[in-house]
C-alpha cells in the first residue's frame, strides 16, 4: 500500500498506479469525504448525470426486482384464513395438500402467516383425537407453533361485531358447520381470503373470497 506525505498546504500526490486505475487525469474532479477517521477520495464524471447513466448496465435488472418486490408486498398485505378442511387435508396428504403446503412454504419465506380461528383449531383437534387419540392430536397441535399459522381468538365482549354472534348469524342463515361459520366470520371481519376445499363454502361465496385447494 503506497504511503504519501502532505505538503505544507496539506496537498497530496495520488500515486501513478492509482491515477491510472481510476483514469484520474490533470484537472479531474474528485469528491472528498470524511468517513470516521478516514479521508475517502473518488473521481467524479465531468457530467455526473450522463456518467451515472448505464453505470450498472449488464447486471441483473433492479427495476424488475423492484416490481417483483412490490408484488410480494401486495401479497403480504392480503390476509388469508385457513379452515379446518384445508388443515386436515394437509395433515392427511389428501387432495389439496400440495396447494396448502405450497402456501405455507411461501408464507414462511415471506415471513407472513395464515389466520386460523381457534374454533377451527378445536375442530381439527377433536377430529384428530377421535381418530388417533389425544397424545398424537396434542403433538400435532403443538407443532403448529413452528409453521406460519396465527391463531385468531374470539371476542371477549358482546359488542356489535362479536365474532361468536357473527358466526351464529351465519350458521342461522346457511346450513354449515358452526366451526366453518367461524372461519367465514373471521374472513369477513379481517377482509381475508378463505383457503379451503370444502364444498360447503360455495353457499357463502358471495360473502367472502375463496381460494379453492
Amino acid at each position: 500500500m503506497p504511503i504519501v506525505m502532505t505538503s505544507a498546504k496539506g496537498q497530496v500526490v495520488i500515486p501513478k498506479a492509482i491515477r491510472k486505475a481510476l483514469d484520474i487525469k490533470p484537472r479531474s474532479r474528485l469528491h472528498v469525504r470524511l468517513e470516521g477517521k478516514e479521508v475517502v477520495l473518488f473521481p467524479l464524471a465531468d457530467d455526473p448525470i450522463r456518467g451515472l447513466r448505464g453505470i450498472l448496465k449488464g447486471g441483473p435488472s433492479l427495476t424488475k426486482a423492484l416490481l417483483e418486490d412490490r408484488k410480494e408486498d401486495l401479497k403480504r398485505e392480503e390476509k388469508s384464513v385457513l379452515d379446518s378442511f384445508a388443515i386436515l387435508a394437509w395433515l392427511q396428504n389428501e387432495q389439496g395438500s400440495d396447494r396448502v403446503e405450497a402456501l405455507l412454504t411461501q408464507a414462511q419465506r415471506r415471513k407472513t402467516f395464515f389466520l386460523l380461528n381457534v374454533i377451527s383449531l378445536g375442530e381439527v383437534y377433536y377430529r384428530l383425537a377421535m381418530q388417533h387419540g389425544h397424545p398424537l392430536a396434542q403433538t400435532i397441535i403443538r407443532q403448529f407453533e413452528t409453521v406460519p399459522i396465527q391463531l385468531y381468538p374470539c371476542d371477549h365482549d358482546l359488542g356489535d361485531h362479536n365474532l361468536v354472534i357473527e358466526a351464529a348469524k351465519i350458521k342461522a342463515d346457511y346450513p354449515m358447520a358452526y366451526a366453518d361459520a367461524f372461519a367465514v366470520a373471521t374472513a369477513m371481519k379481517e377482509d381475508a381470503v378463505i383457503i379451503t376445499g370444502d364444498p360447503e363454502f360455495r353457499q357463502v361465496g358471495h360473502l367472502v373470497t375463496i381460494d379453492w385447494v
